[in-house]
């Protein structure tokens, strides 16, 4: 019988990865100090080793939950298909539902702020000028995958709606093609360490659970619409780019 913490995390792991708890959710952590035979303060860092890995979640004090692992494929295609005004589901909404899964976008906040020096750089407006930052979470069932946060030059936001405390039905390509700026290109950077407390704290993750994080600046002709910011665990999303042009001419042209 396993009795050190590590040793007894490594254990409910081993079950975890069997399925033997098929709702989702660990025993209480007093049925665990009994099967394991040990203190309640070993099962719950054995619990907090396992929360540090990703295998679960703590948040819930009744009894941790067990985290899914399975990533969801997010295709660069996901732009391109909302771009046409009067649809009723974002990028992320889109990509969820190709894979069977109930995707949400969820507002968290919508205020004006003082842009800060790498935000008003990639927007390319003076440091310091008013933004507008939109906030929302991607959700998958009720779990937050990742933290979004989008930033537009503040008189921009507000003549084209992206001001309002709402939901953008649609997405925000969407609007924006519907308002006659249609994006034409964007740039991505993909970056990746481990998580801000934030990050930790509003993804339900542990300290060493490695984030994703993503910028894309898009733009219309030479004018830059959007700059947005994306967090997510690194076991929970795959970003997919596929069709990109190489360059040179194509074989028999």
């Amino acid at each position: 019988m396993p009795s050190g913490y590590k040793q007894i995390a490594d254990d409910i792991e081993r079950r975890i990865k069997t399925e033997e708890w098929s709702d989702g959710k660990l025993p209480a952590v007093r049925t665990l100090q009994d099967e394991y035979d040990t203190t309640k303060l070993t099962v719950r860092r054995a619990l907090a080793e396992l929360e540090d890995r990703g295998a679960i979640v703590l948040h819930d004090r009744s009894r941790a939950r067990i985290r899914t692992r399975a990533p969801i494929r997010v295709p660069l295609s996901r732009y391109g298909r909302v771009m046409a005004p009067g649809g009723d589901k974002g990028p992320w909404e889109t990509a969820c539902a190709d894979q069977g899964l109930e995707g949400r976008m969820v507002p968290v906040e919508v205020v004006k702020e003082r842009a800060s020096d790498s935000v008003a750089a990639a927007l390319g407006i003076d440091a310091g000028a008013f933004v507008v930052r939109r906030s929302r979470h991607a959700l998958v069932g009720e779990e937050v995958v990742q933290l979004q946060d989008a930033f537009y030059d503040a008189m921009f936001a507000a003549q084209t709606g992206l001001d309002s405390q709402d939901k953008i039905v649609g997405g925000v390509y969407g609007a924006l093609t519907a308002a006659g700026l249609a994006p034409t290109e964007a740039d991505e950077r993909v970056t990746g360490g481990l998580p801000t407390p934030r990050e930790a704290e509003q993804l339900h993750i542990g300290s060493g659970v490695p984030v994703l994080r993503l910028e894309r600046v898009t733009r219309s002709g030479d004018r830059v619409l959007e700059v947005l910011r994306v967090s997510a665990p690194v076991d929970r999303v795959e970003l997919v780019y596929d069709g990109l042009p190489l360059g040179g001419e194509r074989p028999g042209s």
